[in-house]
């Protein structure tokens, strides 16, 4: 043999088939490497068979023996498989996604055409039928996925089904191989699984989204990766289908932490919106106009994210540059905070988030309570 065994995992390549000529029909190409074998082995029992190796020269390639009954005439046929450990199958390897609901299915719908090929996995028929629809290849279990596959992403919805998920990819799955988590798991889990993977030779990440399932359907969802630098270059180029801001986040876990603070910032905003709803409420304010005006004047300054212009939380020196603008900010705040409990108060409505923001506010820009005292 010409380099390592072809398995499940190595698949045939559309341009190393056609130097064969006419001996592959064009639904070979996604077929397992012994189908295309057998196929080659009738086409080639009815000629003369080119055994010349010199025809076939992308490497890594496999001697395959055609030792089937009724087709010993065709001697030897050479079969190009792409090991995932090569450049050929770093670049277009074969992707497998377990999870294909609401944003794992939109997320997926991104990947239907992969040159490498994609296969998917879900409890649920139903979900994976427009996939398959679309070009994708139904796997019949979550091992099935994992012996088919060299980077399969997850994206089911607890952290026990990741756990579960993932474990039973690794007992199929090759070394080398790539485990991308996407759903939001407890913060030990990436980690955890991770050190599991090392056993196994296996790389496992944390590529946790954010974007819902508009995003994930437009392609624009934000990627925040957790893992090695080898996992991460790996992971790049599927990553790019499916989003337009990925971001290294750091070592493995360090996506899912990044989530986790975007998630809060999502969720306390909630809180707040709430607490504010309450109050246009009994001031008589159309809701929904004020939503679209909210809507609106986020889209020109970036509403909560305008002030997230510094690299560290930590508290301002009093040489920085950004000292003036954000006291200068802060002051303002103040101000329409204080008008904000004047009104509720007018009006019965309890503000308790409002007043823990009075409180808070000096020190979310970097500032103390010393800086405004008069």
């Amino acid at each position: 043999m010409f380099g390592p065994p072809c398995n499940e995992a190595h698949r045939v390549r559309r341009q190393d088939l056609s130097a064969i000529g006419d001996g592959a029909d064009a639904g070979g190409f996604d077929k397992d490497i012994s189908v295309v074998v057998t196929g080659l082995a009738e086409r080639l029992a009815g000629r003369q068979p080119d055994a010349n190796p010199e025809r076939l020269t992308t490497s890594p390639v496999v001697a395959v023996d055609c030792l089937l009954d009724g087709y010993r005439a065709a001697a030897r046929a050479m079969v190009v498989c792409v090991d995932p450990r090569s450049d050929q199958g770093r670049q277009h390897p074969r992707v497998g996604f377990i999870g294909v609901g609401d944003i794992g299915g939109a997320m997926a719908s991104r990947l239907t055409d992969w040159p490498g090929g994609l296969t998917i996995f879900d409890l649920n028929a139903e979900a994976m039928s427009p996939l398959i629809t679309a070009g994708a290849v139904a796997a019949t279990s979550i091992g099935d996925v994992g012996g088919q596959c060299d980077i399969v992403s997850v994206a089911v919805v607890t952290d026990n089904q990741v756990r579960q998920v993932v474990g039973e990819l690794f007992t199929t799955m090759s070394a080398g191989s790539v485990i991308a988590i996407h759903s939001t798991t407890l913060i030990e889990t990436p980690q955890e699984l991770a050190d599991q993977g090392l056993e196994h030779g296996i790389h496992v990440a944390d590529a946790a989204v954010s974007g819902g399932p508009q995003g994930a359907r437009d392609g624009r969802l934000a990627l925040m990766v957790g893992g090695s630098d080898e996992a991460f270059a790996r992971l790049q180029p599927l990553l790019e289908r499916l989003g337009e801001l990925i971001f290294h986040a750091g070592p493995v876990g360090s996506g899912t932490k990044a989530k986790i603070a975007r998630n809060v910032l999502t969720y306390a905003n909630f809180a707040v919106a709430g607490e504010v709803l309450r109050l246009a409420d009994a001031s008589g304010v159309d809701l929904l106009q004020l939503a679209a005006v909210v809507r609106h004047t986020d889209s020109l300054f970036g509403g909560v994210s305008s002030f997230m212009v510094r690299e560290t939380a930590a508290p301002l020196a009093e040489d920085d540059g950004l000292r003036a603008y954000f006291k200068h900010a802060v002051e303002i705040g103040f101000k329409d905070l204080g008008l904000g409990l004047r009104l509720g108060a007018d009006l019965d409505v309890d503000l308790p988030l409002t007043t823990l923001a009075v409180d808070h506010l000096p020190a979310a820009f970097g500032l103390s309570s010393d800086d405004f005292a008069q």
